[in-house]
């Protein structure tokens, strides 16, 4: 089982939902909240940069319809992303969380999550 975090607007490479950590970091640089809650932002981004990387297949052309997916077993991880959603979700982003057996074709793979080219898209 494998877990994503979207929220309601496309990615432009993949045509599909875009994941919360890009939005996120984007938040973060722009500094769209406030006080408390910006730091806490940085604060879990900064632990998430600290405990796995961007796959670095996304320096090529044809992987960048390829989403992250975590795998279930990174429950830390998890966790972490979790706690940033209300942060997101206060600049006005509806965040979902999705579960797939079946993320898509696997076009890279870690410990910590594979990267999937959409079914929608092959």
């Amino acid at each position: 089982m494998f877990v994503r975090f979207v929220v309601d607007h496309l990615n432009k490479q993949s045509g599909i939902n875009q994941g919360i950590l890009g939005v996120a970091f984007r938040i973060g640089r722009e500094a769209k909240l406030q006080g408390l809650d910006q730091m806490m932002l940085n604060d879990h981004l900064d632990w998430l940069q600290s405990a796995f990387t961007t796959p670095d297949i996304f320096d090529q052309t044809e992987n960048l319809k390829g989403v992250c997916w975590f795998k279930q077993t990174q429950s830390e991880i998890i966790s972490r992303v979790k706690t940033i959603v209300p942060l997101v979700e206060k600049c006005g982003l509806q965040v979902t969380e999705l579960r797939s057996d079946a993320p898509g074709t696997v076009i890279y793979e870690d410990e910590f999550q594979v990267v999937a080219i959409p079914l929608q898209i092959n």
